[in-house]
């Protein structure tokens, strides 16, 4: 089956109405031009930082982002998809939601691990009771958010369930002017690659949607801010790997015709280690440590508003 699909990147401000009618701008283009399943950046609609402030924009599944993706969904007769900060109970987590133009079409999936100091902010979900692909009138649609592309049992858990089309969602940035070089290169470069990597471990297209310009924040828990970009590089990809349209720095819609059948004999790729993408060792540790100590601050914390 031959679909349309597009890519939104765009950047968001702390002014949510606008942010609304700048995406929806994108989304009416996308349709225009006849993209049926459209896709969003990670927080796509609101401004992200890395400090509790961001609780004060979490919203219940159903809420106001939900409401208005149903509006576009039903009116033009699409799928949507990017990430909201949901708020169950006392717990906060980073949840994409897919909407579609039908009565009760609606999937989400949660980050399985937040990113580092992403854990001060929202709870990981792990992937009991999470999966990670969705059955949907448009085949098998999977979801990676962000920095879960980098770790195996994401890319296990997508071959397992079978998905035709990958969607990933990013806030994905830069890393800052501090850090060494090399570092900074492997980042980008590893990022680039990941919508590449997943086409060909799994043999299906895949649909990169990440945000784009300024990215100025104070780090929860910390006596420092991080001063970067979003690092761009939005991407369509064939089943195959090759990368058939993309993005640089700037705003935008990229919009293209896949074939989610049949698959591509996948190349193989070693699941045993944790890391599925090819990180240094000085990412994995920063990781994992900034994860651990994050943990516990939100344990600490997580009735803060």
């Amino acid at each position: 089956m031959k679909i349309k699909v597009a890519a939104v990147q765009m950047n968001a401000t702390e002014n949510f109405p606008e942010n609304l009618k700048a995406a929806e701008c994108y989304i009416k283009e996308a349709i225009e031009k006849g993209a049926r399943l459209i896709l969003l950046p990670e927080f796509g609609l609101m401004n992200y930082g890395l400090t509790l402030q961001i609780r004060v924009k979490a919203e219940p599944l159903k809420g106001i982002t939900y409401q208005w993706l149903k509006k576009l969904c039903t009116e033009y007769g699409v799928y949507i998809g990017t990430c909201v900060l949901e708020r169950e109970e006392d717990d906060f987590y980073d949840t994409f939601v897919l909407v579609g133009p039908n009565e009760n079409e609606l999937w989400t999936h949660r980050k399985i691990e937040p990113a580092g100091s992403e854990s001060c902010l929202f709870k990981g979900a792990g992937l009991k009771s999470n999966p990670n692909v969705f059955d949907t009138p448009l085949g098998k649609i999977g979801i990676v958010i962000c920095f879960d592309t980098a770790k195996s049992q994401t890319a296990e858990s997508l071959e397992t369930l079978g998905a035709e089309i990958l969607l990933i969602s990013c806030a994905y940035p830069e890393l800052p002017s501090m850090l060494p070089g090399a570092q900074k290169d492997s980042w980008r470069e590893i990022f680039q690659d990941a919508p590449t990597s997943y086409a060909r471990f799994l043999g299906i297209p895949v649909v990169l949607s990440n945000k784009c310009g300024r990215f100025s924040s104070r780090v929860e828990g910390l006596p420092v801010g991080v001063e970067t970009n979003f690092a761009g590089s939005s991407k369509i990809v064939d089943a195959k790997g090759n990368v058939i349209s993309a993005l640089d720095g700037k705003e935008g819609v990229l919009i293209e015709e896949i074939d989610i059948e049949p698959k591509v004999k996948r190349t193989d790729f070693n699941l045993k280690n944790r890391w599925f993408l090819p990180y240094t060792l000085f990412i994995r540790f920063m990781a994992n440590a900034s994860a651990k100590f994050a943990k516990r601050y939100y344990r600490r914390y997580k009735n803060k508003k």
